[in-house]
């Protein structure tokens, strides 16, 4: 797999290839390789963890205090918004990402059963569309 500089600068160190990359570091990432403008932090409880080290000139957050339940809201647009592109990375707490891009949705099963618990212990992995962070680097090149 080919990395930019940039990727292999910040983010690999040659002993550990696919050591943990925080939130910060991806959402960074992502601003300086698309060129972001803006960026919105939805549950930012301490901002000194990670909103106050995002490099960007507009920014803005919010803490509804949806820690724990976040995902919940996640599966509801995962399993009825075809024009978004959603994939949750696998590091941090779970880093999740959206953009405006086609997406086939979750249709097992209804809304209702998909946000129990249970359900997503069972199914985490499709049901988050979970990646791996070198999974992460190779779609978004």
């Amino acid at each position: 797999m080919l990395l930019s500089k940039f990727v292999k600068k910040y983010f690999y160190k040659k002993s550990n290839p696919t050591r943990n990359i925080s939130r910060t570091e991806i959402i960074n990432y992502l601003i300086k390789t698309k060129s972001y403008k803006k960026y919105l932090e939805i549950g930012v409880r301490n901002p000194k963890i990670n909103f106050d080290k995002i490099k960007i000139n507009y920014k803005d957050g919010v803490d509804p205090n949806w820690n724990g339940t976040t995902w919940k809201s996640w599966v509801k647009l995962r399993c009825s918004r075809s024009d978004l592109n959603m994939f949750v990375i696998d590091t941090d707490e779970g880093c999740g990402i959206i953009y405006y891009e086609s997406q086939n949705i979750w249709l097992k099963d209804p809304i209702s059963s998909c946000i129990n618990y249970s359900y997503l212990d069972k199914n985490r992995k499709k049901l988050l569309n979970l990646i791996s962070i070198n999974d992460f680097f190779s779609k978004i090149k």
